[in-house]
């Protein structure tokens, strides 16, 4: 970790690191460590804040509450030098531990030396301004990967014991290397951090000396972190999406858009189902009864690029859409769409089965959430008619695009469900057009205060009881709403031209306006709204459902 020290300079060290990784051959770097050294190069060139709100401290951490730093702060690298040493140093560590760990535990093992580097570290600071009565310890700052590489390399060395290892060309026995290392690197460069590499040694030594391996592992097993077929590979889609909720900022996402991303990232990671109980088909939930997968479909992925591209698409979604809403309703909102949609591509389904009297229509299951984002890009579109956005590089009417990305995404991507899109489209058609929203306000209106917060708990209990006994033979997903792989962006939420309903803003203005009120959020009431009664306040039953009326008004 490198002291907080901004140098200008040439990028040679970032095309010297670019020579290194094309002489080794990207084919030949394991997933998980050639996806790291990926994300640690986006966020040298695109950082997801400047060096001074990433570094790690116990005073930004522990004193100020920034506990979001312990994630940053390892992904972060003061300049090209910084960063070329580092992932050099990287790339034949993760090579060899790769392939000798396999690409599940190496990634878990990065994630824990990660955390537990920068906990070690201001545990170290903490314990020398205590002795010291010095507080500038706990005022240091550090950024960047190189804790976690002594820690990397005390393990390497556990798995290669004896022999010998050259520092400035002189053969030091392994087991002693990192701690002669750890002076050298210290006197020679003094702007590094002698703590956070002394941290980066203690993690590896809990690790290969101490009780570290055995809690990770008891820890899998809770979590049935097996080995998944399904989960083998880079998994760089999960540490782009990482990325671009981190550049957005936690703090900028409304709360049930954060909450449903953290939710569909979880089962990601941790599915409450295999992809073969969990995804939706006529056969599976009508002829055997297996509703819960009308709940367990729409949040589960097939792999890391639909995940990554779904959420992407939600979450400008989302920040826009709970602004205008409220999070109550567009709880509300998401819950029935979700419902809907699955209901919907069921009744499709069975209906091309009599129509073609092909019963493979009620086979095939579908899973991902992008039936829910087609329903909400039509509830976007109907609050910003007119304008144009582009898809494929070519303008296309707000209103007909929901249409053309259907089509485009299904010929661009054949695996995706055409009939799970047209599912979505139709439910935000019967919410915008149709008698849906009519319908919802009427229920609002006699459900219980809680009924919001008792729906999730029960859809989250319904996620972990015990899974179907049923097997698929074949399912589809439901494919990337607002983007595909091919690299082109179809989102019809913000236009990048101007309209007369933007009051004259680009989308960048937009956005940043969406974010600005977002953080400015007072709860959905403005300054002449009557203040909501304080818990426990006595109201006339026709009054309470008056007020949930207004509320939900919108």
């Amino acid at each position: 970790m490198q002291a907080l020290q901004m140098r200008q300079g040439l990028q040679l060290g970032l095309l010297l690191l670019a020579s290194q990784l094309f002489q080794v051959g990207l084919n030949n770097i394991p997933p998980v460590t050639l996806g790291v050294l990926g994300l640690i190069i986006y966020l040298y060139l695109y950082p997801a804040a400047p060096p001074m709100q990433v570094c790690m401290s116990v005073q930004e951490v522990y004193w100020h509450g920034d506990w979001r730093r312990l994630i940053l702060s390892p992904l972060h690298h003061i300049d090209d030098w910084h960063l070329y040493f580092n992932l050099t140093s990287f790339l034949w560590k993760g090579v060899h531990l790769e392939q000798r760990l396999g690409s599940d535990w190496f990634l878990y093992v990065l994630s824990v030396f990660s955390l537990l580097t920068g906990l070690v570290y201001l545990g170290l600071q903490a314990g020398l301004t205590k002795l010291t009565d010095d507080p500038s310890y706990s005022q240091q700052g550090s950024v960047g990967f190189s804790g976690v590489l002594f820690a990397l390399k005390i393990l390497s060395n556990h798995y290669h014991p004896g022999g010998v290892t050259y520092v400035m060309g002189f053969p030091i026995a392994k087991h002693y290397a990192s701690c002669v290392e750890l002076v050298l690197i210290h006197l020679i460069i003094p702007g590094t951090s002698l703590i956070g590499h002394l941290a980066g040694i203690l993690v590896g030594l809990l690790y290969t000396i101490g009780p570290l391996m055995s809690i990770m592992k008891i820890c899998a097993v809770g979590f049935s972190m097996q080995r998944r077929h399904r989960r083998q590979g880079s998994q760089l889609g999960l540490l782009l999406l990482a990325s671009q909720l981190f550049q957005v900022g936690l703090d900028n996402i409304p709360p049930v858009t954060l909450g449903v991303l953290g939710l569909n990232v979880y089962l990601y990671l941790f599915p409450a189902a295999p992809l073969m109980q969990a995804c939706v088909s006529v056969q599976k939930a009508y002829w055997h009864g297996d509703w819960r997968r009308l709940f367990l479909s729409p949040l589960h992925h097939v792999d890391d690029w639909h995940l990554y591209f779904n959420l992407t698409s939600f979450l400008w979604k989302g920040v826009h859409l709970e602004r205008r809403l409220g999070g109550a309703w567009f709880l509300y909102v998401l819950s029935v769409f979700s419902l809907l949609t699955g209901l919907v591509y069921l009744g499709l389904e069975a209906g091309l089965t009599e129509l073609t009297d092909d019963p493979s229509y009620s086979v095939q299951c579908a899973v991902g959430f992008s039936g829910v984002l087609f329903a909400l890009k039509i509830l976007s579109n109907h609050y910003h008619p007119g304008g144009v956005t582009y898809v494929m590089g070519f303008p296309v009417a707000n209103r007909y695009a929901s249409w053309v990305e259907l089509v485009l995404i299904h010929l661009t991507n054949p695996g995706t469900s055409l009939i799970g899109h047209l599912a979505g489209i139709l439910v935000g058609l019967l919410y915008t057009a149709g008698p849906l929203k009519s319908i919802m306000k009427t229920c609002a209106g006699f459900l219980s205060p809680n009924f919001f917060g008792v729906s999730l708990f029960l859809i989250l209990t319904g996620l972990v009881s015990g899974p179907s006994r049923y097997s698929q033979p074949n399912y589809s997903y439901s494919g990337y709403s607002g983007h595909t792989r091919s690299g082109y962006s179809t989102d019809g939420d913000y236009t990048g031209g101007r309209a007369d309903y933007t009051g004259g803003m680009t989308e960048q203005e937009q956005y940043d306006t969406a974010l600005r009120n977002s953080m400015n959020d007072t709860g959905g009431f403005s300054p002449g709204d009557a203040a909501p009664p304080p818990y426990g306040f006595d109201l006339s039953d026709e009054e309470v459902r008056r007020r949930r009326l207004l509320r939900f008004d919108r």
